[in-house]
């Protein structure tokens, strides 16, 4: 994944290089399950559009990375909230405080054909009926073609591997009992959305794909089962 990649976000922005960071295996939820969290962990949204990689590369332009993209998936970031300030003063790293079980919910497979241009979709999250967050991915500092093509420079990236293009403005906090749902618009137009927020006066029709996962309380026991069964 990506850190501190849109530009209203109040705390330091990456301006020679991006931070990315890891999210391991056990953080993924599958669509159709519940996020479940210990009642006293605390974590943000983050809602993003993640790109699934279909071929092997490495060393790639940013001009050639549509070549690469297998195909997307929406998808949160949670971020847990009391490790943020730490990170910002570099006592702490973005791993751990995005590394938690259950931390990643993803939607379902998105064919590469059914979005022609990445960074040209529109993205919203609803919390509990709201809308709390409104972004398009082309006014992020890195955009998609360039986390690729950047990433790609020292890292071999495979068939499989998920990339999370980060978030946008108003992120905020989940709590048990929270039902949220995202969804991502294709631009039918003609040209270029114009930079969205949640104060842009757009008018949006049905989404095109949607996630929705309702948050749950997550027993210890219960974890220790599962990932018993999962791996």
């Amino acid at each position: 994944g990506i850190a501190r990649n849109y530009n209203n976000i109040q705390n330091s922005i990456p301006k020679k290089y991006p931070i990315f960071f890891s999210k391991p295996m056990n953080s993924i939820v599958l669509h159709g399950n519940p996020i479940r969290i210990e009642k006293d962990i605390d974590f943000n949204y983050e809602l993003e559009l993640g790109v699934m990689i279909g071929k092997k590369c490495s060393n790639i332009s940013k001009k050639d990375y549509l070549d690469y993209i297998g195909g997307y998936f929406l998808t949160l970031d949670l971020t847990e909230k009391t490790t943020i300030p730490l990170v910002a003063k570099n006592q702490g790293t973005w791993t751990v405080s995005k590394g938690y079980d259950f931390s990643t919910p993803v939607g379902e497979f998105i064919d590469k054909e059914a979005i022609p241009d990445p960074n040209n979709v529109i993205l919203e999250l609803i919390q509990n009926g709201k809308r709390v967050q409104l972004g398009c991915p082309k006014d992020l500092i890195y955009n998609i073609s360039e986390q690729i093509s950047i990433l790609s420079q020292t890292v071999t990236l495979n068939p499989g591997d998920l990339i999370l293009s980060g978030t946008y403005d108003n992120i905020g906090g989940i709590k048990i009992g929270d039902s949220l749902e995202g969804n991502l618009y294709l631009n039918r137009g003609k040209s270029e959305i114009g930079r969205v927020d949640l104060n842009s006066k757009i008018k949006l029709d049905k989404p095109d794909f949607t996630i929705k996962f309702d948050v749950e309380i997550l027993q210890k026991d219960i974890l220790k089962s599962e990932m018993n069964g999962k791996f």
